[in-house]
């Protein structure tokens, strides 16, 4: 086969495109210090390195989870530290309350300060951090509790009391749907405070009168059917009133009702995800705070505590009095053995949160490397392969000179 000139130019032109072009990808290699511009490139790296790109993201949000829940934790455990500090005091008060030389004059002003002190309990239970309340459960928008008349209240979301009553008012019955209802009683058998909730179905109700009906089945099905009844009263009204049995021990003493979900909203636990599939609770609710079972498994309400201590500072009555270093002391003593066992779950949970954290960070450091094999050169390997492709170029141009022919151009010079 006849090889001409213009077959050695084009042979030339191929062989230095190609030389050239893998000069090209080693210099973008080396500016960028990645193997790997473009799917094109290497289709398996490519899917690998975004796959731990996302991972790795991901973990950085875990990461991040985990800081925000220690730091909500070690701002919890700083008020709870503050209420126990405020029970030890008013404790401390209450001892000397208890003394016979102390006349009226004295234990008012030991009221007074229990009182301020009752004041400060309530801004510490609405202690807030990156704008939420600590203890707001998941209502953290609005604090949980308030004090009115020197007492101790949940409070709603404009800040007023949580009212509880025997009656509810209502509009518009088919409204109700999905409503809950909270019973909270007390029994006469042992003398503790109970709950029961009801959920509301209107999907047929029409009118009132079916209203009832159907939260009266409600009732039977909670097993509260020989205690409380839903009867109409007037147009809109709905009122509860205790059943009187031939059986005094299945009387129950009160009924009140919530017809809102917000003490609920403020009892509920808030949950963060610290890895794939790994969800935990981390806050602690005023409802733990203030309605808790003692160490005898006696329920207590540091609401009535309060107003108990209170009230018994406040009277002249000789027995009211004596309560003051027992009953109200014993009551004190199980609202501070609640705060330590608060705080125990806390610690707990901040041990919890450090040893995800250190996890967290050495996955993060092996995905890190495992991406850096991946995509990343290596800077030794490709300056050696730099300088080969150089030489190779530069020999192509040396070779090129040499092999091609002499043209009729060189001869007319």
């Amino acid at each position: 086969m006849r090889v001409t000139n213009r077959m050695l130019a084009n042979n030339f032109l191929t062989d230095m495109t190609t030389n050239l072009n893998n000069l090209q990808t080693l210099q973008q290699q080396l500016t960028s210090g990645k193997e790997i511009r473009r799917p094109s490139d290497d289709p398996l790296k490519v899917a690998r390195a975004m796959q731990l790109h996302s991972e790795i993201g991901i973990n950085k949000q875990y990461n991040e989870n985990i800081k925000d829940t220690l730091s909500w934790l070690e701002q919890t455990d700083t008020a709870l530290g503050q209420l126990g500090d405020q029970s030890q005091r008013i404790r401390e008060l209450l001892v000397s309350a208890g003394d016979i030389a102390y006349g009226t004059d004295e234990r008012k002003k030991i009221n007074d300060e229990i009182k301020e002190i009752i004041g400060q309990m309530s801004q510490t239970l609405n202690a807030s951090f990156d704008g939420r309340f600590i203890f707001g459960g998941t209502r953290g928008t609005s604090k949980p509790v308030n004090v009115k008349d020197d007492k101790l209240v949940y409070a709603d979301r404009f800040g007023n009391e949580i009212s509880f009553s025997d009656k509810v008012e209502i509009a518009d019955a088919s409204k109700w749907s999905g409503k809950k209802l909270l019973f909270n009683y007390t029994d006469k058998t042992d003398n503790k405070v109970k709950e029961k909730t009801i959920e509301i179905d209107t999907a047929s109700i029409k009118d009132i009168n079916e209203l009832v009906v159907n939260i009266n089945k409600k009732i039977d099905e909670i097993g509260m059917e020989d205690k409380l009844e839903a009867t109409v009263d007037g147009k809109s009204g709905i009122k509860f009133t205790p059943k009187v049995s031939t059986d005094p021990t299945k009387d129950i003493e009160a009924i009140k009702i919530l017809s809102s979900e917000e003490k609920l909203m403020m009892g509920e636990k808030l949950v963060t995800e610290i890895s794939q599939g790994v969800r935990v609770e981390y806050n602690i609710t005023s409802v733990d705070v203030i309605e808790f079972k003692d160490n005898e498994g006696k329920d207590r309400d540091l609401r009535k505590i309060l107003e108990d201590i209170v009230t018994h500072l406040e009277s002249p009555d000789a027995d009211d009095i004596k309560k003051i270093t027992n009953e109200d002391l014993a009551a004190l003593d199980a609202v501070m053995d609640n705060i330590l066992k608060l705080r125990s779950q806390v610690g707990a949970k901040g041990n919890r949160m450090e040893s995800a954290l250190e996890k967290n960070k050495e996955e993060n450091f092996n995905l890190t490397e495992i991406l850096s094999k991946t995509e990343d050169i290596d800077l030794v390997e490709k300056t050696m392969e730099y300088a080969v492709a150089i030489s190779v170029y530069m020999a192509s141009l040396q070779t090129s000179a040499r092999v091609l022919q002499p043209t009729l151009m060189d001869y007319v010079r």
